[in-house]
């Protein structure tokens, strides 16, 4: 999942931070030792001692996690959210911003992994298809990533309808198009998301004073 490439110095390239890397490598790891010793449970293993043996230490290294959370949070992954923010609001705001990041948002977007590995199938799709995807998919009912969704679909909705306005205002049936089926198609699966979201807006919680955002 994490793998770095030797890459000539020559080259621009971007990689994540190393401790970046280094925390979720050790989350990971824990997670598939917690999970080998569940299924040893299950098998109905009879060496008690050492399951017992293997969850205390377990639970040494999921406090020690625990501990390095908020700094992984605090230095690396809120502000990246920031930067990124930031950056793309700033870059909407008239066509010198636009003009001048163009290609370099085309390559933030939908460039693919340069690290090629048979069992590493991010490389087979963009940077942002992998983002959207982790951050949305395996959702239950009640969670906040269905409100992603919703507003992702309210997004498209808003965007096509105002490309859409310009490309058929000048035929009459391209217009009747237009009011008739795509318009009330886009907003009918914006609708199903609101409603599928309903339970989780309901549930959702953010503690602002923990981690304000300041910009």
């Amino acid at each position: 999942m994490f793998m770095h490439k030797s890459i000539p110095k020559s080259r621009k390239c971007y990689q994540p931070h190393d401790a970046v890397v280094s925390f979720l490598k050790d989350m990971l790891t824990w997670q598939a030792k917690k999970e080998e010793i569940q299924r040893e449970i299950d098998a109905g293993v009879k060496d008690g001692l050492d399951i017992e043996s293997r969850n205390e230490e377990l639970a040494h290294v999921k406090l020690n996690l625990n501990a390095r959370k908020v700094g992984f949070l605090n230095s690396y992954i809120f502000p990246s959210m920031a930067n990124l923010t930031i950056f793309l609001e700033a870059v909407s705001k008239g066509s010198f911003a636009s003009n001048m990041f163009e290609d370099d948002l085309n390559q933030l977007f939908f460039a693919k992994s340069s690290v090629q590995n048979p069992t590493l199938t991010q490389s087979e799709k963009s940077i942002f298809a992998r983002f959207i995807e982790a951050g949305c998919r395996n959702v239950p009912s009640d969670n906040f990533r269905l409100m992603i969704c919703s507003i992702m679909q309210e997004i498209i909705f808003f965007g096509l309808q105002e490309v859409a306005s310009s490309k058929f205002q000048d035929k009459f049936e391209d217009a009747s198009f237009l009011s008739s089926i795509m318009i009330p198609d886009i907003w009918r699966a914006h609708s199903w998301t609101v409603m599928l979201s309903l339970e989780a807006r309901k549930n959702l919680l953010i503690d602002e004073e923990s981690r304000p955002p300041l910009f």
